[in-house]
This record gives structure tokens, sequence and C-alpha cells, in this order.
């Protein structure tokens, strides 16, 4: 039976607010039920299809396009999409990588490059931490190779990492100190004046620091290199006079307002060139010039050699070992005082300029890194700062060899993105990509000259008023390999206090 009110009439239906819900109520009401709504879409439809794979996106077929060769990237993919693998490299070369992966993307579109840049010593740690886990690895040196496999020995890593055969090396680049001119003139006159046996690399970055120093009867801020007058007043009798026209060397008034001599480098734990100074500080401190020559069977008493370079190795790797704790004061003594140590050796070279001779010396650098700053003293026509690039002796000169990664690794997959990782490579030092590295001021690895490679962008030719050596002749330091790596960073480390 149905139940109608008395008077016989149907009921009209409640009003929200005879309801007693308000405007706002309702309105909260409907957003709550919207929610609800959207949720309950979100779980059953669209979480779902966030769960499965996107569509393939094809690429456009390769063989159309006038600009794919074959011979350089490959055959297309059977199923359109490009072959990808990562490559980590030194993040100092990043301008002439990203210009040539541009290249090869739009020649290769069968090949995809993923890249990361990262500073040497950091990219060593990334890959022992795991951090970084690329299929091709291209440092600033076999340097930095050689501390990550002394590192990965230590740490009983069962995978291989690299095999040495899979190298290829892509460009040059020397260590080189950019420095003011009247800097310049003041070292050179002071090396050659100074009856010190010390290196050149002792002498100039750690300058009045005597390799007995006893660093706990020096004030922390006060462990740092001599000052430029102290310097000139210990080899003044000695020092050589001017050429006939050339400008005098500064007066010791300068040099008291020069202060302290301050050639900036980087952080060795971070930046390829900084773990290179500290190799060559080590390499000046545990072989002194003086012992890197002796006396043959049948010479007379004036007459010496200079070892062959398995000797020098040998030598250098015996006086290391025993010399490490003296070293490590040493190096105390010398730097622990130093404000900061940049971790960019583009942000370090840049900073001389920016901030002057009053700040810097010099700056240990990469030729590369180097030439642009040069260029761009050139392109002002008014005042310009006189910046000059000096050749040490000894210097590494970096090959920025590519390596394969991970050899043990198999299967179809892997093999393919192999074969395009060694298409890649193939094209960076295919001469094209070589010219273009000239332009960003690398030397190239094949043999191509840069005496006749005479187009504007050339900087070895249009800046050779600042130094700049076309045809480069240096000295190379004996390399040690393994341990001894490792132990050179952990020394610097416990002698500034800093990682």
């Amino acid at each position: 039976m149905e139940n109608t009110p008395s008077n016989g009439r149907t009921p009209r239906p409640l009003s929200w607010t005879e309801l007693g819900l308000g405007p706002r109520s309702v309105l909260g009401f409907l957003l709550t039920l919207a929610l609800v709504a959207g949720w309950l879409y979100y779980w059953f439809w669209g979480h779902d299809a966030r769960s499965r794979p996107a569509p393939a996106t094809r690429m456009a077929d390769v063989k159309t396009l006038n600009s794919f060769r074959e011979d350089v990237c490959g055959p297309p993919t059977p199923n359109g999409r490009p072959i990808a693998f990562s490559m980590l490299y030194s993040e100092e070369k990043r301008a002439w990588i990203e210009d040539a992966v541009d290249d090869f993307a739009r020649l290769c579109p069968n090949i995809q490059v993923k890249l990361t840049a990262m500073g040497g010593l950091q990219s060593a740690e990334a890959l022992l931490s795991g951090e970084q886990r690329p299929l091709v690895w291209a440092p600033t040196d076999e340097l930095i190779v050689d501390y990550l496999m002394a590192r990965w020995k230590a740490r009983a890593r069962p995978e291989i990492l690299l095999e040495p055969s899979e190298r290829t090396s892509l460009v040059r680049s020397p260590l080189v100190v950019l420095v003011w001119y009247d800097q310049l003139r003041m070292f050179q006159a002071l090396l050659s004046a100074q009856s010190s046996p010390e290196g050149p690399w002792m002498s100039s970055l750690c300058a009045l620091v005597p390799r007995d120093a006893d660093p706990s009867k020096t004030p922390l801020e006060e462990q740092l290199p001599g000052r430029w007058v102290d310097w000139y007043d210990q080899n003044a009798a000695r020092m050589p006079r001017p050429a006939a026209g050339e400008r005098p060397l500064p007066s010791r008034e300068e040099l008291v307002s020069w202060d302290r001599v301050k050639i900036q480098h980087t952080s060795p734990t971070h930046s390829t060139s900084g773990f290179e100074v500290l190799y060559l500080l080590a390499y000046d401190y545990s072989l002194p010039p003086r012992q890197r020559r002796a006396a043959p069977a049948d010479a007379g008493p004036q007459e010496t050699v200079v070892l062959g370079n398995e000797q020098l190795r040998e030598a250098f790797a015996q006086g290391f070992s025993a010399k490490k704790e003296q070293l490590r004061r040493w190096l105390q003594r010398c730097q622990a005082g130093m404000p900061d140590f940049p971790r960019s050796t583009e942000l370090a070279t840049q900073r001389l300029l920016d901030e002057g001779a009053r700040e810097f010396d010099g700056v240990v650098t990469f030729e590369h890194l180097a030439l642009p700053l040069l260029q761009r003293i050139d392109r002002y026509p008014g005042v310009k700062p006189d910046v000059r690039i000096n050749y040490p002796e000894p210097t590494f000169v970096n090959a920025h060899a590519a390596y394969l990664l991970w050899p043990e690794a198999r299967g179809p997959e892997i093999e393919a993105q192999r074969d395009a990782a060694r298409r890649w490579l193939a094209y960076l030092r295919g001469q094209e990509q070589q010219q273009k590295a000239i332009l960003h001021g690398f030397r190239p690895a094949i043999d191509l000259s840069l005496l006749d490679y005479d187009v504007d962008g050339n900087l070895f030719l249009s800046l050779r008023r600042h130094g700049v050596q076309p045809v480069l002749e240096v000295t190379e330091p004996p390399r040690l390999e393994g341990q001894p790596l490792a132990d050179m960073v952990d020394i610097w480390k416990a002698a500034v206090g800093r990682n």
C-alpha cells in the first residue's frame, strides 16, 4: 500500500535548504564527487595506461633521407627505432662533443648517443660506485684510467671494466700554464737564476717552500707558497739582465705589491688538470731534476746523460714509495692554507681574466681552454691584458681516448650498441670532425697538420703572439700505474684536509 499524505497530494522533493545544506555545502559535495570520480578513473583506466609501454614511435625511413650514409651509420634498424647507447666524457670537451653529436644525429638517425659530461676523477668515482654505467667512457687522459683501475682492483670488483684494445684516441690537448706576461718573465728569470735543485713545478707552484718543511711550525693561514719579493731577494745577484731593446723586469717595489706567488690549479680529486698537477709535483719531489741524469760507465767527470723513460719510471716509483710521508708534509706546508681549489678547469681558467693579476699570477689549464680566452683578449681593440701561454717541462699531452666498457656483456642488443658506438667514435676521428676539433682548440688525433689548415678560426695560427706553439715540442713525465696513483690522491687529501 502506498504511503501518501492524508491530503492526497503527491509529495514535492525537499530543497537543499530544507535538507540543511547551504550553497557552500552543495559546492563542496559536488567537488568531492568529482574528485572521487577522477580517482576511480585513474585507478581503473589511467593507472593501467601508465603501466603499459608507450606505443613505438617510428623514425622516418632513413633510406629516403638524402644525408643518410650506410657506410658511416650502418644499416637502418628493422623496427625503425634508433640504437641508443650512453657516453660519459670529460666536461672540458663538451662544446666539441655536443656540436659533433648534433651533426651525427642528422647524418645517422638510426643511432642515438646519450651524453653525460663530468670532471675527470669525478667520472672515475661515478663508475666505481655504479652511479654511472655507460657503454663509452672518454676521460681526458689515461692517467684517470690507471687511477680507476687501481681503485677497481682494490675493491675486488668482479666485472672486467675495459679492455685496452678497445681504445680510441679522439683529440690531443697539453696541460699548460696561462700566465700574465710580466709574471712569466719574472718566473723565467728567477728559475734560471736560483741555485735550488728543485724542478720547475715545485719551484713555481710552491715557491720557497723547502722540501723538509715542518708544517706544524707554521699557522694554517701561512701554509702557502712564498712571496715574490723574498724569492727575488734570494736571487737578485744572479738575475739575468734584459737583452737590448727588451723592457726591464718588474721592479722590487712592484714585486712587493704582487704579494705571494699565486698559480691556481683545480682540485686533484675532481678535475684531471688538478690530478696532473699533483702528479707533476710528486714527480719533482720524488725525483729531482739532478737525479734524472746519470753518468755512463765510460764518461768523464762532467758527462751525464738523461735516463731512458723506463729508467725514469722505475726511479720515480722508488722515490715516491720512499718519500710518501715527506711529500705529505711538504704538500701541507704549501697548500693547506689555500682558500679553495676549483672543481672545473674551465671556470678556473675564466677566473684568471675576470679577477685579474692581483688575484692570480697564472692558472694551470688545458691548451684548448686557454685558446678561447686568448681569442677573447684579441677581440678588444683597446687596452689588452698581456697574457701568455706557457708549455712547462715536463707536462702531459692528454690523448682524450675513448673506451668501450663491459667487454663481458653479451647479446644481440649489446653487440648492436657496440657497433653503433664504434661508428660514432670513427665519425669523431674523421677529417671533418677533426678539423672542427681544431676550431675548438684541440690538436687532431689523426695525421692533420695545424700549419696547413689555414682557415679563419684556427687559433693555433692566429694566436702565436701569445706563445701558442702550432708544432708542439714538450717532454712528458714517466707514467706510473696502479696503486701509486691512488696513493697520491690519498696523500693530498690528508695534506690539505679536503676531499
